[in-house]
């Protein structure tokens, strides 16, 4: 997961942004929520702007996800 979350999901194409957070919701379904939710709270530290967007974006879709 860190590097799905630190090299993918701020990539700057798109097609690499989408697969990392399918990605992402595919270990949710899995029930790996609580690694997938440490390493989101990680990139949110991050330095880079566009990491931390990317992971407010990815936990914003995997709750929609989970709730629906």
């Amino acid at each position: 997961m860190s590097g799905i979350i630190t090299k993918c999901i701020a990539a700057p194409k798109a097609k690499t942004r989408e697969l990392a957070v399918q990605i992402i919701l595919m270990y949710i379904e899995i029930e790996k929520f609580e690694a997938v939710q440490e390493e989101i709270l990680k990139g949110m530290d991050h330095k880079n702007p566009k990491i931390v967007l990317a992971c407010v974006s990815a936990v914003t879709q995997a709750l929609r996800y989970v709730y629906v």
